[in-house]
């Protein structure tokens, strides 16, 4: 195997996991987000 084709394939991999992270972390600041506009609490 090519030794740059292979380290390129690596670095896709890593920059897909970080992209694929980075969006799950958004989902969960926009949840935060909603949860702070909407308190059951608050609204008894």
């Amino acid at each position: 195997m090519n030794k740059t084709l292979h380290i390129r394939d690596k670095n896709m991999k890593l920059t897909n996991s970080l992209i694929y992270h980075l969006k799950q972390v958004k989902q969960i600041i926009q949840k935060d987000d909603l949860n702070l506009d909407y308190d059951p609490a608050r609204s008894l």
